[in-house]
């Protein structure tokens, strides 16, 4: 299986991710505290653009909303530097 890659990066916690696969390790991780729906359904679609089930752009603006959402709700914190 390749690597799945996007054509524009995401910026998040000081690091860049080129692909599902990362941005999905990053969501079970550093982010797993979330548990509402833009988090799973971000978590599906990084699985499904992995698997090749979903449009990894499609998955891309998805991850790229729940970073900036929980940027939003963790503005001033050390924990996500946006």
């Amino acid at each position: 299986m390749s690597a799945i890659l996007w054509d524009k990066p995401v910026s998040a916690n000081g690091l860049l991710f080129f692909g599902p696969l990362e941005a999905l390790v990053f969501l079970k991780t550093t982010l797993s505290e979330r548990a509402d729906l833009h988090y799973r359904l971000a978590c599906s679609m990084m699985n499904d653009a992995v698997n090749g089930r979903a449009s990894p752009d499609e998955a891309r603006e998805i991850f790229e909303a729940v970073v900036a959402e929980t940027c939003d709700e963790h503005r001033g914190e050390v924990l996500l530097a946006c």
